[in-house]
């Protein structure tokens, strides 16, 4: 019985713990640069600079034929974002 008891509390435990782990991106909230396609339009998030999102801009719009055309800085929370437009 004891045994029986001890088996059961791990089980427990166990579906717990798993059912305590994050099932978003762990990367939601760091700092690296992401990039948000939108069709003809992406937006570069946690970008600093037009200069520093380019490279990410050239690579998606370059996938489709396009070149890109920078639109503007804006922020989405506290992350500063780079938009741009394929055209």
């Amino acid at each position: 019985m004891f045994t029986w008891w001890r088996m059961s509390r791990m089980t427990l435990m166990t579906a717990v713990l798993f059912g305590c782990t994050p099932t978003e991106s762990p990367f939601k909230g760091s700092n690296l640069l992401r990039v948000v396609p939108g069709g003809r339009s992406l937006s570069v998030v946690n970008a600093k600079t037009e200069t520093e999102a380019q490279p990410w801009a050239l690579e998606y719009c370059g996938k489709q034929g396009l070149s890109p055309r920078f639109k503007g800085m804006s922020m989405r929370g506290r992350s500063t974002t780079a938009e741009y437009e394929c055209a």
